[in-house]
C-alpha cells in the first residue's frame, strides 16, 4: 500500500511538472507579445518633403507627390524711360507674359511717374517701385517666359525672355 501511495504521489508531482513546464513558456512568450504591442508604430505623414518647395512640409515624412515650385521675375524702368514714355502721352506700361510667344496674360502694370535710377537698380529682397510677379513651375522645371512692355493702344516699347528656374527672380530691366 505504501508502494501505491508513493506512485500516486509522484504522479500528482509529475502531473505538476508537466503543467508548469506547459504554463511557464506560455507566460513568457506572452510578455513578448505585449511588449511588442506596446512598441509604437512610426506614424507615415504624407505631405510634400521637397524644401525647395514653396509648400514644404517639415513634418512630412512620406512625399506624396503635391510639391509646388515657382519662380518670380521683377520689372523695373531704366532711368529716363518715363520721360521718353512722358514725351509721347504714356503714362502706364503694362507688362504681359507668355510661354509660347503668342497667348499673352497682362500680369500688371508700372506708372511711369515710378522710376528707379540708373544706379540703383533693385534687386529681387528689396523690390520697391518695381512689378514682382510670382508663379508656379509644373514640377520644379526651368520654363521660357516672353515677356513685353506695352502701352493701353498695344504698342510695344521693349520684350525679351527669360528662363525662370525654381526659386529663382529675375530682374528685368525695361529700357525705351
Amino acid at each position: 500500500m505504501y508502494y501505491c501511495r508513493i506512485i500516486n504521489q509522484n504522479k500528482n508531482t509529475m502531473k505538476k511538472l508537466l503543467y508548469l513546464f506547459l504554463v511557464i513558456p506560455f507566460i513568457f512568450s506572452s510578455c513578448e507579445e505585449e511588449e511588442e504591442a506596446n512598441t509604437p508604430v512610426p506614424v507615415s505623414i504624407a505631405g510634400c518633403t521637397s524644401s525647395s518647395a514653396w509648400n514644404y512640409d517639415p513634418t512630412a515624412t512620406t512625399d506624396d507627390g503635391s510639391c509646388i515650385y515657382g519662380g518670380s521675375m521683377m520689372f523695373w524702368f531704366y532711368y529716363g524711360t518715363p520721360g521718353d514714355l512722358g514725351d509721347l502721352g504714356v503714362t502706364t506700361l503694362y507688362i504681359d507674359v507668355s510661354v509660347d510667344n503668342s497667348n499673352w496674360e497682362q500680369v500688371g502694370s508700372l506708372s511711369t511717374s515710378s522710376t528707379v535710377g540708373s544706379f540703383i537698380a533693385p534687386n529681387c529682397e528689396d523690390a520697391s517701385n518695381v512689378l514682382f510677379l510670382s508663379t508656379e513651375l509644373a514640377g520644379g522645371n526651368p520654363v521660357l517666359f516672353y515677356w513685353r512692355g506695352r502701352d493701353y493702344l498695344d504698342n510695344i516699347y521693349d520684350s525679351g525672355s527669360e528662363v525662370l528656374s525654381s526659386n529663382d527672380c529675375e530682374e528685368i530691366k525695361i529700357e525705351i
